[in-house]
């Protein structure tokens, strides 16, 4: 789904008008874009979307609103991929965004639950052994190379 997604295309279109210097541009875009993504089908694509629309973020409580959906995209990416690792295991950036908005929004407490949640995912990745980490960086590469639309041989290791 990914790997040939429009929608995909577009998200990395959003953030390359970001990079550029235009962030009320690819706001607009992404915005179109995830209107397009559905709530049940598209949790992978949610996550990228939601997490850049949080960076493009002018107010606090508005960045805050996309990283909770992003979170919220991440756990329907981890569970339907039966990943056998809680979530702040699976997207510890995603929690480390979380810290970051609910810091700005004055939130300590959540701020260090979350970051402290994120300490313990980033632990546990380790603790999956070299293999583990080569699997996980297999599968990312793959997401990566499917984006710019290069196969590679590489089996998702969550779909087994």
């Amino acid at each position: 789904m990914h790997a040939t997604d429009p929608r995909a295309g577009r998200i990395e279109r959003g953030l390359a008008l970001a990079r550029g210097g235009r962030p009320q541009a690819a706001r607009r875009l992404l915005a179109v874009v995830w209107q397009q993504l559905s709530p049940i089908d598209d949790a992978p694509l949610r996550v990228d979307c939601a997490r850049l629309m949080a960076e493009l973020q002018d107010d606090p409580h508005d960045r805050l609103c996309w990283c909770l959906r992003a979170v919220t995209a991440a756990e329907q990416v981890r569970q339907s991929c039966e990943v056998p690792l809680p979530l702040y295991g699976f997207y510890p950036t995603v929690l480390c965004a979380l810290a970051d908005a609910y810091r700005l929004v004055g939130d300590d407490d959540r701020a260090q639950a979350c970051e402290q949640l994120s300490s313990a995912g980033n632990v546990g990745i380790h603790r999956l052994g070299e293999a583990g980490l080569r699997e996980m960086s297999a599968f990312a590469s793959a997401r990566i190379a499917g984006r710019l639309g290069v196969p590679l041989p590489v089996q998702d290791p969550w779909a087994r």
